[in-house]
């Protein structure tokens, strides 16, 4: 029996044949299925079904297996319950569904918990988040928040629509898997420094004709050149000055609307400011 998740629907029992799925008295068309196994450290096996048509508003549909440990006792063979289960699910989805097995963790974009992230084939999908995102909608692919003193990165991908996506907090060492991911889907994918990105300034950019690969060029010369160069380097000029300042524009964070007004600071004045440390006595 399978509990189907994001319905909140219990006791489903399910079949599959000819991308139709059905649970109990409901049938729906499938383009594929995918499924996660059961193992000693996950009781459930997962489904989750792509669907051709929408399903009571929703293109994704996630069923979550009974626990193995239901049938565990003294006596029982762990691994051989997990096998069983899982055998039992392949049986069900058939040879058409896909098996994710490699993933990372990540907090997909808008939500607040960590899912697991499978790069398989031609899409990103992670069964628990309910979510799939195909390559082909992918335009650009960046890294942010890298450096060798952290240990995970964000990853934003850029849509052909124009809107980009992050999925954060992915662990470092795990980064070379999307990165085969998107050289086997010839996307191209960068890797930059410390600091978020400022998306706004960059989509603006690009919008303007700017490439990809110039705005990658531009984040990374600024940033080896706020790591390397102090505020003033002797024989710079003003006008090198506001050259530096345009090219830093866009990767500054927005300053807040509101700004102090004469009024505001009319009151103010050096009586009203107390030192740390004592005032001597004369």
């Amino acid at each position: 029996m399978f509990y189907c998740v994001n319905l909140r629907k219990k006791n489903c029992k399910l079949s599959f044949n000819d991308k139709t799925l059905k649970f109990n008295d409901e049938s729906v068309q499938t383009k594929r299925l995918f499924q996660v196994p059961a193992s000693l450290s996950s009781e459930h096996a997962y489904v989750l079904a792509q669907l051709q048509t929408p399903y009571q508003k929703k293109d994704l549909l996630l069923f979550r297996s009974d626990s193995w440990l239901l049938n565990d006792d003294d006596d029982a063979d762990d691994d051989a319950l997990v096998g069983q289960l899982n055998t039992s699910v392949e049986k069900l989805c058939g040879n058409d569904s896909i098996l994710l097995e490699q993933s990372a963790e990540a907090r997909l974009h808008g939500t607040t918990t960590m899912n697991d992230l499978y790069p398989s084939k031609t899409r990103l999908v992670s069964p628990k988040g309910i979510y799939i995102q195909e390559a082909s909608d992918i335009d650009v692919i960046f890294c942010e928040r890298v450096t060798s003193y952290t240990k995970s990165f964000d990853m934003t991908l850029v849509l052909k629509s124009g809107k980009p996506i992050t999925h954060s907090c992915i662990c470092r060492k795990q980064m070379n898997l999307f990165r085969e991911w998107a050289k086997q889907n010839n996307l191209a994918f960068y890797q930059t420094g410390p600091d978020p990105l400022p998306w706004t300034g960059i989509m603006n950019r690009h919008k303007d004709g700017e490439s990809w690969e110039d705005i990658y060029k531009l984040i990374t010369h600024v940033s080896s050149d706020e790591e390397d160069s102090s505020e003033w380097e002797e024989g710079q000029t003003e006008d090198d000055e506001d050259e530096d300042e345009e090219e830093l524009d866009f990767l500054a964070e927005e300053e807040s609307e509101e700004e102090w007004s004469d009024e505001s600071n009319s009151d103010f004045s050096e009586e009203d400011y107390e030192p740390d440390t004592k005032r001597r006595k004369t």
